[in-house]
């Protein structure tokens, strides 16, 4: 039994693709293999940005060996009158390997046919993966696919290197124009390599100590999440841990080194959905909160080295976010000079759709309709009315400008600041809600 281990070495694949490119590659082997014959006992996929990589334990050296029965021309035409083979018969036997004499006869509904045992396998294990490896990997799909060089084939990224191994052995192959062999590539910077891996039962090991490199996507991400609740609880703060932003950061890095930034406390006037978006959107941070659930001027970020000077690359960071925080500092308060009135007047430029004209246009409709609807079922018209009319507002202020996700929650806040009553308000900040499966419902 060996054991066999590929790797396509690429330039940095986009994180949401990571996942999609292990399911996959365990998909495709395992029904290429199990179509072949093998049986084995692990298949494994991990991914990072620089490498996909499928691990198969407990392969047969030899393809295994099947029979099956396979029907053949009816007995009738497969002999002539003297009882000799005809070129039917002779023509079935050669499709099948063997011998006329070999040929047996078989009862069925529409009669008596020849048949015979047809077998498959036999082949080296070694010759199956050199067919099946490089058909897998141009099939396997992407959302956007690339060419490079003067090549036609198209990937995600441009490949690299490819390291295939079976046992001791190279499964011989091209795909891209780049040759299989035995040579991988480590961490950028802290373990670059090259590494010739002798046996594929090294690969692992050697990828992980001496590479730096932390294959699976699942540790990563715990170690961030370990490693990051310990260093908010330094300050003590916790982390404000969003699972698709998180699953983002673990597949840009291939070693995490999370790291705890500070901002200035007086950016804490900004309303905490302006703070959490500029940090998670732009910077790919993660917000620090306190035991009350209220922000903390820290911010948690995920680098993808152990640098030299930790001071420096913090530094570095925190300049960054403080220029993102300023712009969203200048966006609200430019906002909070305006008024529902000059934003509502600018709607009636903006475009709804050619036919149904604008932005205030719609609005008014909607307002109507709130009307209607609220006298129907005893409530305010007045106030339905006017959560109508102001309903899309926010999308002419500065900050949905900057930040398009906040629509509708900045007009909540907005309509707060500018002395709207609650009940608008509340309205404003629903109205896109149920955002998802796991999202709340408008109140």
């Amino acid at each position: 039994m060996s054991t066999f281990v590929l790797e396509i070495g690429t330039e940095e694949l986009p994180a949401r693709f990571l996942s999609n490119v292990e399911k996959e590659l365990a998909d495709r082997f395992t029904a290429g293999l199990k179509e072949a014959g093998y049986t084995f006992s692990l298949l494994d996929t991990c991914a990072t940005p620089r490498r996909s990589v499928v691990i198969v334990e407990g392969l047969e050296d030899t393809q295994p060996v099947r029979e099956e029965l396979v029907m053949g021309p009816p007995a009738r035409i497969a002999f002539d009158a003297e009882g000799n083979p005809t070129k039917a018969a002779q023509g079935f036997a050669k499709t099948l390997g063997i011998d006329v004499s070999a040929l047996g006869r078989a009862q069925t509904e529409k009669g008596e046919y020849l048949s015979g045992m047809k077998k498959t396998g036999g082949v080296p294990t070694l010759d199956v993966l050199a067919g099946l490896c490089p058909a897998i990997i141009a099939a396997l799909p992407f959302a956007k696919r690339m060419r490079w060089g003067d090549g036609e084939f198209a990937f995600a990224r441009p490949i690299r290197w490819v390291l295939a191994l079976l046992g001791d052995v190279v499964v011989p192959f091209e795909v891209g124009k780049v040759a299989s062999g035995r040579v991988t590539q480590g961490h950028r910077v802290l373990g670059p390599g090259p590494f010739t891996i002798k046996t594929a039962g090294d690969y692992v090991p050697t990828i992980v100590k001496e590479g730096a490199v932390q294959l699976k996507a699942a540790e990563r991400r715990a170690y961030i999440v370990s490693e990051g609740n310990r260093i908010a609880e330094a300050v003590n703060g916790k982390i404000i841990w969003i699972d698709g932003l998180l699953d983002e950061v673990q597949g840009l890095v291939e070693c995490p080194v999370p790291l705890l930034g500070d901002f200035d406390p007086s950016f804490l006037e900004l309303p905490r959905e302006v703070l959490l978006t500029s940090m998670q959107e732009h910077q790919k941070s993660f917000g620090v909160e306190d035991a009350s659930g209220n922000l903390m001027p820290h911010f948690l970020t995920v680098l993808n080295l152990h640098p030299k000077d930790l001071s420096l690359v913090k530094k570095g960071w925190e300049r960054v976010l403080r220029a993102r925080l300023e712009d969203g500092r200048f966006f609200w308060k430019t906002d909070l000079e305006a008024t529902f009135d000059e934003w509502l007047e600018a709607l009636d430029a903006v475009t709804f759709l050619a036919p149904l004209g604008s932005m205030g246009e719609k609005t008014r409709r909607i307002s109507a309709l709130c009307r209607w609807l609220a006298a129907k079922v005893q409530q305010d018209p007045e106030q339905a009315a006017r959560a109508g009319r102001l309903s899309k507002a926010d999308l002419v202020s500065a900050m949905v400008g900057e930040f398009d996700t906040l629509q509708g929650i900045m007009g909540g806040i907005y309509a707060r600041k500018k002395g709207e009553t609650e009940a608008v308000a509340a309205a404003l900040a629903e109205q896109y809600l149920p955002s998802g499966p796991d999202s709340p419902v408008p109140a």
